[in-house]
C-alpha cells in the first residue's frame, strides 16, 4: 500500500503524519479521543446545559424538602435558581393533579403559583 502524508482532524493539533490506513484522521489515539470529546462538547451542548439544570434543580428541591419545606412557592423555586424551562413533561397521580419528579422527590402542583413537595414512595 501507499504511504500517505495526512493532517491530525483534531483542531488541538493538526500535526502531519504517515499512514497507509484510508480509514486514519488521526495522529495517535488520545487525539483522536480528544477530538472526539471536543466534537461532543459542540454536538451535545444544548444536552449538557439542560443535564446541568436538571441536576441544579435536583439539589434545590432536595434541600428544600430536608429543610422542611412542605409546601413552596414559584417565586421562592425561581429566588433559589431553579430553571422551569427544561420541558419536564409532568406525570399524573390517581386524582388528575399534575406533578413532576426531582430525584427522590416530587412537586406537586396545587396551584398555579404554588408547589407540595412529597417523598416518593421507593418500591
Amino acid at each position: 500500500m501507499k504511504k500517505e502524508t495526512r493532517f491530525c482532524i483534531n483542531p488541538e493539533c493538526g500535526e502531519p503524519f504517515d499512514t497507509t490506513n484510508p480509514k486514519k484522521f488521526n495522529c495517535n489515539i488520545s487525539c483522536k479521543n480528544r477530538g472526539a470529546y471536543l466534537r461532543s462538547l459542540i454536538d451535545f451542548r444544548l444536552e449538557r446545559s439542560m443535564y446541568k439544570a436538571f441536576i441544579k434543580n435536583i439539589r434545590i428541591v432536595k434541600d428544600l424538602f430536608e429543610r422542611g419545606f412542605k409546601k413552596v412557592t414559584c417565586e421562592t423555586l425561581n429566588m433559589m435558581g431553579f430553571d422551569d424551562n427544561l420541558g419536564i413533561i409532568p406525570e399524573k397521580d390517581k386524582f388528575g393533579r399534575s406533578y413532576f419528579i426531582y430525584g427522590k422527590i416530587a412537586l406537586l402542583l396545587v396551584s398555579p403559583e404554588e408547589y407540595e413537595l412529597y417523598l416518593i414512595n421507593q418500591k
